[in-house]
């Protein structure tokens, strides 16, 4: 089951802390968003999305996987998404 995590920069108060790397943390958000994509265009016939815990961040993400995935040229339909 594949896992991904969305950093907001800013949106924590560890990302005050003086030894923060915040080139590492865009880096791997940005790599969790190139996988969340991935899997986003393997839905192309079909899947589930549940997004758990995030009201804000992770819908915005999902839709701009979406985005991404349809511009590139690929179709995607019959796709359920839950937001708990």
């Amino acid at each position: 089951m594949p896992f991904t995590a969305h950093v907001t920069i800013g949106g924590d108060i560890g990302h005050f802390h003086p030894n923060v790397d915040a080139g590492a943390l865009g880096t791997t958000t940005h790599t969790d968003f190139r996988l969340l994509a991935e899997l986003v265009r393997r839905m192309k016939d079909g899947g589930v999305y549940l997004n758990i815990g995030s009201a804000v961040v992770l819908p915005e993400v999902f839709l701009k996987c979406v985005t991404l995935v349809r511009n590139l040229g690929h179709e995607l339909k019959d796709i359920t998404t839950a937001n708990f």
